[in-house]
């Protein structure tokens, strides 16, 4: 059982329990399945030329996706943070020197001070659980609260720790049968084995599809993980290895994750259950194979790392105006939407501090007056900086600052020389461009002729300064205390960033 009534302030849990409406016991469930290493680009209905995605591809017939969604962040944890708790994840980006080559425990924590979706769904009455297939994932990082059952599968230690979907989908549905037929019920169930294919060789799935013609090149293995332009060592297959070879093993490991799904869903039907179960899958962030200078890896802010799948099937008592079966949407969507969509869904309130847009109205047709997107962000990717994506164009904004690794600096960065200091990396990088005509431009290239282009930049800086000062007040609440903060905490609260209830104006 979840120790989070320990974690979080007495007053808060009070707060959320009778601030709620409670949940209707109708048994209906909410299954969100989240993958790690999922390009949408490569999901079939989404317009990929190989049939790796048959289930998803159904679930996405019977209910709506989403063509545009976008990862807050190009890495697991952060990643991971955005979806469980609706906030942009470098409020969790704990704030001491050299934090960046600390390990991740010490780097990571979610404040207590930020919402949760699991809080609000278990004090309205839902039995909640999640599975989750990561050790960088545990609880220390402060995504267990909310959650009855905790499991974080124990599989092999180490970089990339992982023990496969199977096991893990069979806990899931161990639990499942302790729930009763009319209580409410909210499970995150999560996949890591796609993003572990150089770990996990399988003589059946590696070949299941044939290598393209045309990517016959060798690409170079590094002698650590965090440098560009090579395999990292813990996913090389050995050196006579083609990328378009690594490229096929990746399709055959998501037909296996999809061929997992529709196991997992089999058994939902032949249960009872299914139809009542509103199903959610969303990629966790995506992979790169060497577009923006990565090869088998993430954690920069290009398309190939953050541009993702998005499908939403509903179930029968959350559908209020009939199916919508097959509806692709085109406007942007965040991850971070998820958590106040799924609120929504469950015709619960959206709690003041979660930072996404409910995307209700895309997935009921329902109008409720309410402005698309209009940019999604990203951020905690491998440097500093971050990413804006608009309807048709991206501002990729990088920084070697608090970097301390040299060979990714110089792999990435090249050198440059400095009078009097010798050799040392540039101090930034940006591009932008069009990604709907071309998602995966040179590594240099920069429209700064553009009429958005100023916007873009201007938008960047403002909404990082807000991030990271929202990032200082809820790892810091004393500091809402201070009177000279006023301005800035009410610029923050007006835009839905701090809720009014974490302790400011005193009262």
């Amino acid at each position: 059982m979840s120790t989070w009534g320990r974690v979080l302030p007495a007053c808060a849990l009070f707060l959320a329990a009778c601030g709620q409406p409670r949940a209707d016991s109708d048994g209906g469930g909410f299954l969100v399945i989240t993958i790690d290493g999922l390009r949408a680009d490569h999901v079939a209905h989404l317009g990929y030329d190989r049939p790796t995605t048959p289930t998803l591809d159904r679930l996405a017939a019977e209910g709506v996706s989403f063509a545009n969604a976008f990862a807050s962040s190009p890495k697991l944890l952060p990643a991971h943070i955005a979806m469980l708790t609706g906030c942009e994840p470098y409020v969790a980006r704990r704030r001491f020197p050299a934090e960046i080559e600390a390990p991740d425990e010490k780097r990571w924590k979610v404040p207590d001070l930020v919402p949760r979706l699991a809080v609000e769904l278990l004090s309205s009455g839902y039995r909640t659980a999640a599975f989750v297939n990561h050790a960088k994932l545990a609880p220390v990082y402060g995504l267990q609260p909310g959650f009855q059952d905790y499991v974080v599968s124990s599989g092999p230690t180490g970089r990339g720790a992982s023990s496969g979907e199977r096991p893990l989908t069979e806990r899931f549905l161990q639990w499942l049968r302790r729930v009763g037929e009319d209580e409410p019920w909210f499970a995150y169930l999560h996949f890591n084995d796609l993003e572990q294919i150089g770990s996990s060789p399988d003589p059946v799935w590696d070949r299941y599809f044939d290598e393209r013609p045309g990517l016959d090149e060798v690409p170079p293995v590094a002698s650590n993980d965090s440098v560009c332009f090579a395999i990292p060592r813990s996913r090389w297959r050995g050196a006579s290895l083609s990328l378009g070879e690594y490229e096929a093993i990746y399709d055959g490991h998501l037909r296996r994750v999809d061929a997992e799904i529709d196991r997992l869903l089999g058994s939902l039907e032949v249960s009872g259950r299914y139809g009542n179960t509103t199903v959610i899958v969303l990629g966790t962030h995506g992979i790169q194979f060497g577009e923006a200078g990565l090869y088998l890896s993430s954690g920069f802010y290009s398309i190939p790392d953050l541009h993702v799948p998005w499908i939403v099937r509903l179930g029968e008592r959350v559908d209020r105006v009939g199916p919508r079966q097959g509806l692709v949407v085109e406007q942007l969507a965040s991850q971070v939407d998820l958590a106040p969509t799924l609120l929504e869904l469950a015709g619960l309130d959206v709690p003041e501090g979660m930072h996404g847009y409910s995307q209700l109205d895309a997935l009921t047709g329902l109008d409720q007056g309410r402005p698309p997107r209009e940019m999604a962000f990203a951020t905690c990717g491998l440097y500093e900086g971050c990413t804006l994506i608009g309807e048709r164009w991206c501002l990729e904004y990088i920084t070697r600052d608090k970097v301390v690794d040299r060979r990714l600096n110089l792999s990435w960065f090249g050198a440059v020389e400095r009078q009097g200091e010798g050799m040392e990396t540039a101090d930034r990088r940006l591009r932008f461009y069009n990604w709907q005509e071309d998602p995966t431009p040179t590594l240099s290239y920069v429209d700064d002729r553009h009429p958005l282009f100023a916007r873009y930049k201007s938008r960047a800086k403002s909404w990082f300064l807000r991030i990271r000062r929202t990032r200082e007040l809820l790892q810091d609440p004393e500091l809402m205390q201070a009177s000279e903060e006023e301005e800035s905490l009410r610029e923050l609260q007006q835009l839905g960033y701090i809720s009014e209830e974490t302790g400011w104006p005193p009262r």
